[in-house]
């Protein structure tokens, strides 16, 4: 049986995890790494840091209110 849920849409955003850098990650390029599970390449907007992730960010998420 299917019901339905009042949620709201939330935009999750990665940030670059190297000291004093406030740049945000963003996906790098068009590929997926062929690990399991898959990944992303993502490219830091400020110093150019490289870093792979499970998940695409940005990213939108729902919460139930």
């Amino acid at each position: 049986m299917e019901r339905e849920f009042d949620a709201e849409a939330v935009i999750v955003r990665y940030y670059c995890d190297e000291l004093g850098c406030d740049g945000e990650m963003v996906r790098h390029g068009d590929i997926f790494l062929p690990t399991g599970p898959i990944q992303c390449p993502h490219k830091c907007s400020e110093c150019g840091t490289q870093q792979n992730f499970f998940d695409v960010y940005p990213k939108t998420v729902f919460r139930q209110r």
